[in-house]
């Protein structure tokens, strides 16, 4: 049909003709230009309805069990199980299924929280729920948990910073195309579900009313874990859309190793109504609800038994190592390291440093990189971090110092050599750990809801928020229930 005859940014009316629609019903309206070329899209509710309530507490409240060592709150169809020692969950089943492995945790993007240590934990009942009350401290500041679960399964966690956060050290920058507007880019609490989840539902509130079938940013749909995209290798011509990638080239090089999951699966929900993370060839899972004001994120851990930590007695070193700071390190020509595993690739992991030496690198006894050096000075060209010239070099954070992919499934080995070439013979190489690729065993999500986003550094500020700034005081809740259909 025709549109309205408007000059532009004129208003005008277009008048559909009457169907025997009902509340609920969605019109797709289709605007095109000259010719056939589709100019934009709406899809329009009849009579959408009121935005959804926040979920409220129901039944009977449920049983809690103690002893020295856990806290246990049953209900008819679920058991949640939390540590006295760490004041976390360590376990939360539904119909016998394991779908929560711990948490709480706060989610702060932007400054690691570092590591959580309780101060105190404690169960009572209020009305139809129980409550378990958390108080501990991560390095950066004190929290305050207040889980309340009710008889039908319903979640409610509330958090409390109890104290102030240390100051940001990020430069901002008030205009231009590296724009900074300082903040945190995400604050909520995360939960972490088992590896068995391999897909996520969602419905949102859309920036627009209609997006591509296979846009990220849908409304509403169903994002797999892993896609055709699984097993790309570099160079590889893509059959299938970009919301299926799991690897980024680009971003990670050519030997990328994965295992995050697609775009499509870690991508942000933004103002969620609901969303649920599901088991594989089930529908029982993890939801978390909204009014659509919160925002969802899952993030693939790797699995712990893919991570080979270097006192691991199946690595073999020999030549001249020495431990410290939790990691080993060696400027001795000839010294090595050596590890079997069974995967189709291997990440080493270790510091970069100033005074960082070279390496060559075996796979299967053959020769795959020759000299390669872990200077932090050479890192992307740029030079090593501004320090006084009076303090002494910090150890560096580790960090992927190589990525080996595409093996055969099947036994391999690698084997690193001191070889300390050219400018820097007296080079130091520190080693911290391996990680397995392609063994076949699962990581760990995290199952994060933010009440608050940011992209605070953002080209040109499209987009950008206030800076997301919490105090001592700033409190918020998230809520998860558990679904099965």
């Amino acid at each position: 049909m025709p549109g309205p005859d408007v000059e532009p940014h004129a208003e005008g009316c277009l008048q559909i003709p009457a169907r025997d629609w009902k509340d609920g019903d969605v019109v797709r309206v289709k605007a095109y230009g000259a010719g056939d070329m589709l100019v934009d899209v709406w899809n329009l509710q009849i009579n959408p309805g009121d935005i959804p309530e926040l979920p409220k507490p129901q039944g009977r409240a449920p049983q809690i069990t103690a002893n020295s060592s856990n806290i246990s709150v049953k209900g008819a169809q679920f058991e949640l199980t939390f540590s006295r020692s760490t004041g976390l969950m360590t376990s939360g089943f539904y119909k016998g299924e394991k779908i929560i492995s711990s948490g709480p945790y706060l989610n702060l993007v932007g400054q690691d929280p570092g590591e959580w240590r309780l101060t105190s934990i404690e169960a009572t009942t209020d009305g139809p729920e129980a409550v378990i009350d958390i108080r501990g401290k991560y390095e950066i500041a004190a929290v305050h948990f207040e889980v309340r679960i009710d008889g039908k399964g319903l979640i409610t966690t509330q958090y409390t910073l109890l104290s102030d956060l240390p100051p940001l050290t990020r430069r901002l920058v008030p205009d231009g195309y590296n724009r900074d507007v300082g903040g945190y880019w995400e604050l909520g609490v995360y939960y972490i579900v088992t590896s068995a989840v391999d897909r996520v539902r969602w419905k949102r509130d859309g920036l627009w009313s209609a997006y591509p079938d296979d846009h990220i940013g849908r409304t509403e749909g169903v994002a797999y874990r892993e896609g055709r995209g699984h097993h790309q290798q570099y160079g590889d011509i893509p059959s299938w859309p970009w919301s299926e990638d799991e690897k980024d080239f680009t971003l990670f090089g050519r030997d990328d190793p994965a295992e995050r999951g697609t775009r499509d699966f870690r991508g942000t929900k933004e103002n969620i109504y609901h969303a649920s993370a599901l088991l594989g060839g089930s529908e029982l899972g993890i939801q978390a609800l909204s009014d659509g004001k919160d925002h969802l994120r899952l993030e693939v851990i790797p699995a712990k038994d893919n991570m080979i930590d270097n006192r691991d007695s199946r690595i073999n070193y020999s030549g001249e190592w020495i431990q410290s700071e939790g990691q080993y390190h060696s400027g001795s020509y000839g010294s090595s390291i050596e590890f079997t595993f069974d995967g189709t690739g291997i990440i080493w992991s270790g510091s970069r440093s100033q005074n960082g030496g070279t390496v060559n690198i075996f796979i299967d006894d053959q020769l795959v990189s020759e000299n390669v050096s872990v200077a932090l000075w050479r890192r992307f060209g740029f030079g090593g971090p501004a320090q006084n010239a009076n303090a002494e070099p910090q150890q560096q954070p580790a960090v992927p110092l190589f990525t080996k992919t595409g093996l055969s499934k099947g036994k391999h080995a690698i084997k690193i050599v001191v070889s300390n070439s050219g400018e820097n013979q007296n080079g130091i190489v520190s080693f911290d750990s391996f990680r397995v690729l392609g063994s076949g065993v699962k990581g760990e999500i995290k199952f994060i809801v933010n009440n608050e986003w940011n992209v605070p550094n953002l080209a040109w500020g499209d987009y950008v928020y206030d800076p997301i700034l919490p105090e001592k005081g700033y409190s918020d809740k998230i809520y998860l229930m558990f679904r099965d259909n």
